[in-house]
């Protein structure tokens, strides 16, 4: 139902163009949206002292194993993500809510729905921001899929959670939240349940959950279709794969993942080669000085991720090539270090960043040793849409076979 909405695309030789003509000169830059200042950080050092100062912290108000169908082998294109985001909301919710909804096995699930289109709705707010105001949401065609797929969808099932677990407090079924051992994020969420409103605490959830299922569905996609453009990288990770596992079946442990290096290699890559954040922002609490220049309050620092990823004096001239030894331990180098940010840097990063990364490699893990990925798409072809996560627009569109592994 979205897709009639027009939505912002652009490459990364776009964002050079702006950078160049919206943005000139040294950083840090300065811009102003109306009343709001812009500044633009894309020197590393200027990024690494921004992001892991304690002044710069407040974000802005702008802002299990793989189930695939037998029909899709040896069949026609398909897009990969349609399997990678029913898995990701699957387990996200196990882990941070403890519910197991079973999406997979329903491809259709409205609860996946509501935060397919929810993420959407979102994204349009932010590039098209009258929409935040209320009264102008209202009259737009947005406001009936909003109340339909936010409030009584994304918003309806969170409270569900919410109220699931206060009976089973009330009816002493659920002694978690007294535990001090380790416990997952709505058992924590409830040990502060005096510090927040039944709203803040299905707002919390809402955003866990969503980013952390598009994240994951998203790079484990891209993954995917990159080693089918590029079958030597394929090729790879499944001799690393089979250096590790005895069986295609053979159970993953924390022991096995840490194995996969080079497989983590590839996905560092596929974050830095295809971008899934093209920028980060934070609204400044108080004055900080960066280099020699002095940043006031107030403003908002923009971090254009997807530039300090593709800059060739970080990464040398063949930054715009897919190559995933640059990560090796002998040649990711300190420089680019500062510069790799996937999940943000400093006191802000993603919670989930480590936990999204030992998901995709899980489920990286059972995929390849399953399947082989082709694809019809040329490189070259490939356009994106760049809102809040970066998307191919054609779809991450593959066939599989199966693989003698």
């Amino acid at each position: 139902m979205l897709q009639k909405y027009q939505q912002f695309q652009a490459d990364y030789h776009l964002f050079q163009v702006i950078k160049r003509a919206v943005y000139p000169g040294p950083s840090p830059r300065k811009v102003w949206v109306g009343p709001l200042l812009f500044v633009l950080l894309d020197d590393p050092d200027q990024v690494h002292q921004y992001l892991n100062s304690t002044n710069g912290i407040d974000k802005p108000n702008i802002y299990s194993g793989l189930d695939m169908d037998k029909d899709e082998l040896d069949g026609e294109d398909f897009d990969i993500n349609s399997y990678f985001s029913p898995l990701g909301l699957d387990n996200i919710l196990r882990t941070s809510t403890g519910v197991d909804k079973r999406i997979q096995e329903d491809k259709n699930n409205k609860y996946l729905n509501d935060c397919i289109i929810g993420v959407n709705i979102f994204a349009l707010k932010i590039v098209k921001f009258w929409l935040q105001l209320k009264p102008i949401m209202r009259m737009s065609n947005l406001y009936e899929l909003e109340q339909k797929h936010i409030l009584n969808g994304m918003f309806k099932m969170a409270h569900d959670l919410i109220q699931e677990k206060e009976e089973n407090i009330r009816n002493n079924n659920d002694d978690k939240y007294k535990s001090e051992k380790p416990q997952i994020f709505i058992d924590q969420l409830f040990k502060k349940r005096n510090e927040f409103s039944f709203d803040e605490m299905a707002d919390e959830i809402n955003s866990i959950v969503v980013a952390g299922f598009e994240t994951i569905s998203s790079m484990s996609s891209t993954v995917v279709l990159l080693a089918a453009l590029y079958p030597r990288v394929q090729e790879k990770i499944v001799d690393e794969l089979k250096s590790v596992f005895t069986s295609v079946d053979e159970e993953v442990t924390d022991e096995k993942l840490q194995e996969l290096t080079y497989l983590e290699q590839v996905i560092n890559e596929s974050t830095r080669y295809w971008t899934p954040v093209p920028y980060i922002a934070r609204s400044l609490p108080t004055d900080i000085e960066i280099g020699s220049k002095i940043i006031p309050a107030r403003s908002i620092v923009a971090i254009p991720i997807i530039l300090l990823h593709s800059s060739k004096e970080i990464w040398g001239k063949n930054a715009y090539k897919f190559i995933p030894e640059r990560f090796s331990p002998e040649k990711f180098n300190a420089v680019q270090r500062q510069a790799f940010m996937p999940f943000g840097r400093g006191p802000r990063i993603c919670i989930g960043n480590k936990y999204a990364v030992k998901s995709i490699k899980i489920a990286l893990s059972h995929f390849f040793r399953h399947y082989k990925s082709k694809t019809n798409l040329k490189e070259k072809d490939i356009k994106f849409e760049y809102v809040i996560f970066a998307r191919i627009v054609q779809g991450y569109m593959i066939k599989i076979s199966k693989r003698e592994f």
